[in-house]
């Protein structure tokens, strides 16, 4: 298993995220940990990094994050909000 590291913009979320939506989130980083590879790049000019998609409660959530020595994860943000703040 891979190390996880959160940026700032990821920890304000999770902080702010209700009870059951942060049980969700870490389900999704334990994935990530298993296997950081299991999704693709996202396209220039975010080339280096790659998007986690997930549902929750009907709703689209992306996180951005690097593979390094860890996984680093830089955004997580609702699909509609996801290119506005990255």
């Amino acid at each position: 298993m891979t190390n996880i590291i959160l940026r700032p913009k990821a920890v304000k979320f999770i902080k702010k995220a209700d009870k059951v939506l942060k049980e969700k989130l870490k389900q999704e980083l334990r994935s990530l940990s298993k296997d950081p590879f299991q999704n693709t790049k996202l396209a220039a000019p975010l080339s280096p990094l790659r998007s986690h998609h997930f549902t929750h409660q009907k709703t689209q959530y992306r996180m951005a994050y690097l593979v390094e020595n860890n996984v680093i994860i830089i955004l997580i943000s609702i699909r509609e909000n996801f290119y506005k703040k990255s």
